[in-house]
């Protein structure tokens, strides 16, 4: 099956944590104390689910994608009736419909597959997104101030290459109607012990999860990246640690599914 980029990284967490996995013609919607879950939403989905009303399975969506998307709400309305749960993985995001349940993706030690000991840093920054409009006029003021900006990386050969060799993750938002954490990018930083500096969002508990957060104007203009790179590898590495025991080793992917699935009504 083909998977595009941004999902990578998920269905690498689910194989790291050991679930198994089908297509979506083999969800056997008979079998009993059995939970499915999908992500992303697609065409496929709705008429498979419509075949199995009597179905003993639960069946879930882990929707991931961004409020602002427009086919967001057309998802929702198509799969009325024809799943147990919907989760996000934002405090804030959960807010914005009654459906919604905040589940935490969180990482997994296993993810990270980069042989030790740890290679020397080549790069300030890596971002792990597509860059257009303003991420893109973002990157281009942090390299006016002399930071180094790794490569995207995606999938497990790249990112095992270029993420140990970097300082820190930076969330940008794509959109700026619902600043929401993006879940993924949390989870992969957790995974590589990469300390993330963020644009701010709405989700005020996950801001334990962060090294720094606030507008573009005070993280680029006010060069409070490039301060916190200024600090030194070793408080870095502090911060990139501190964020994989939360994520990783306090709890991780598995925990947090089998956890959510279990509470399913």
């Amino acid at each position: 099956r083909h998977v595009y980029d941004s999902y990578l990284d998920f269905w690498r967490l689910v194989e790291a944590a050991g679930f198994p996995t089908v297509y979506i013609d083999e969800m056997d919607l008979s079998r009993p104390r059995c939970a499915y879950i999908f992500t992303p939403m697609n065409g496929e989905i709705p008429p498979h689910l419509k075949r199995g009303r009597d179905r003993a399975c639960k069946v879930v969506w882990w929707n991931l994608e961004r409020p602002e998307d427009k086919t967001h709400g057309d998802s929702i309305r198509s799969l009325d009736g024809l799943v147990d749960a919907i989760w996000v993985s934002d405090r804030y995001y959960q807010k914005l419909n009654h459906r919604y349940q905040f589940v935490e993706l969180a990482g997994h030690p296993r993810l990270c597959r980069a042989v030790a000991p740890a290679p020397a840093k080549e790069w300030d920054i890596c971002h792990l997104s597509y860059l257009w409009g303003r991420r893109a006029d973002a990157i281009k003021r942090l390299e006016a101030q002399g930071l180094t900006i790794a490569p995207p990386a995606f999938g497990q050969e790249e990112q095992d290459r270029i993420l140990p060799r970097c300082r820190v993750m930076l969330n940008l938002h794509q959109y700026m109607e619902h600043p929401t954490i993006a879940p993924l990018r949390f989870a992969i930083a957790a995974s590589y012990k990469l300390p993330i500096i963020s644009e701010a969002f709405h989700d005020r508990l996950a801001l334990e999860l962060v090294l720094e957060s606030g507008t573009l104007h005070e993280l680029i203009d006010r060069q409070r990246v490039k301060k916190h790179l200024r600090g030194g590898d070793a408080q870095l590495a502090a911060a990139g640690e501190a964020l994989h025991r939360r994520l990783c080793l306090a709890t991780d992917f598995r925990n947090e599914v089998e956890h959510a699935a279990a509470a399913i009504r």
